[in-house]
This record gives C-alpha cells, sequence and structure tokens, in this order.
C-alpha cells in the first residue's frame, strides 16, 4: 500500500445513522472487500448492473465499520435532497452521482479532497513519471479530475454526456471490449 484516505469515523457513523433513519440503502468499501449494510436487494441489484460481487458482503449487525477504514460509500435513496442535506452537514465529504440504472439514485460519498486521480499522483510520485505518461479510462463522475490530467483520457461508452465532455474521446462500453478498442485506437494513432 502506498498510501490511503479513509473516511472519518465519525462520518462513517452519521452515515450509518442517516441510512437507518432514513431507509435508504447503504453500503462501504473497505479496501478490499464491500459490504451492504441495508436495503440489501436493491443494493445487490446495483452491484449485479455494476459488475462488482467479487468480495461483496451483507452485514445487517452494521458493525464492521467499527473495526475497519471505510474509503467510500454509496448511498441509494429516490431522495437526492436527503443527500444534499446531509453533504451540506458534512462539508470534508463529496458525493458523485453514478451513473446506472437503479431503482432511485446512487451516490458516491468519499472525502472532498479525494479522487482517483490522487491515487494515481501518489503512483507518480514513487514511480517518477508524470500525467504525461498517462492514459486513463473512466465513466464516471468520480473519473473526471483524471481524465482531465491524464495525457489521454478515455470515456468508457457507457459514461454520460457529462463526463465524455472530458475526455479526450470515448471508446465503447465496459461490456462491448471498450478498453480494448480504445488501446487499439490509440496504438493506431501514435
Amino acid at each position: 500500500e502506498i498510501g490511503s484516505y479513509p473516511i472519518l469515523q465519525d462520518n462513517v457513523n452519521d452515515l450509518v445513522n442517516f441510512s437507518k433513519k432514513h431507509e435508504t440503502g447503504l453500503m462501504f468499501h473497505f479496501g478490499d472487500a464491500t459490504y451492504i449494510y441495508n436495503n440489501f436487494y436493491p443494493m445487490y441489484d446495483f452491484c449485479k448492473y455494476c459488475n462488482v460481487l467479487d468480495s461483496l458482503f451483507y452485514d445487517p449487525s452494521q458493525s464492521y465499520h467499527l473495526r475497519h477504514k471505510a474509503f467510500n460509500a454509496v448511498v441509494l435513496t429516490k431522495d437526492k435532497k436527503l443527500v444534499d442535506q446531509f453533504m451540506e452537514t458534512h462539508p470534508n465529504l463529496r458525493n458523485d452521482l453514478i451513473n446506472v440504472k437503479t431503482d432511485g439514485f446512487c451516490f458516491d460519498i468519499f472525502n472532498a479532497d479525494n479522487d482517483k486521480s490522487k491515487g494515481i499522483e501518489m503512483i507518480l510520485e514513487k514511480t517518477g513519471f508524470t500525467w504525461q505518461d498517462t492514459i486513463c479510462f473512466g465513466d464516471s463522475t468520480n473519473d473526471i479530475h483524471m481524465l482531465k490530467k491524464a495525457d489521454i483520457g478515455v470515456a468508457m461508452g457507457n459514461a454520460s454526456d457529462f463526463v465524455k465532455s472530458y475526455a479526450n474521446f470515448a471508446t465503447t462500453s465496459t461490456y462491448d471490449n471498450g478498453i480494448y478498442n480504445a488501446v487499439t485506437k490509440i496504438l493506431k494513432d501514435e
């Protein structure tokens, strides 16, 4: 591990209490595992749609976060105003709408000054490479910073038009060999 940036424990506790109070779906990513806390089937359907079923567990006791560091949360609700109100009282967090088809809206919640570009910068610093040496692939709003900073930013075909506007070009969807098709195009253009 080069570095990590978990959500503060107080914020994780607040998310658990928020989710219980408003009966939203909730899951946390703990590095090597993801735990669904409530609204199991809608959250499971979300994970299935996103093809993230590996290392997925259910914690009806909602206690795994008391022993492990959470790096981001996913909240599922039909009431975006609830999430907005929560975020207003937690300025050190931010949320991004996840671009998926679900029975409600899914929001990634993580530290305000953290995204994938921060992790890439840690690797670049360690290896001596620069952003000019990178090609980044993304499909969600939490990918925008890395798409902008990369020498070549590639939006997946399933990305929203908003995300695509930050990329150098868009490829086919994740399920239609998007990365392969993009790399083939990049090598052909070079």
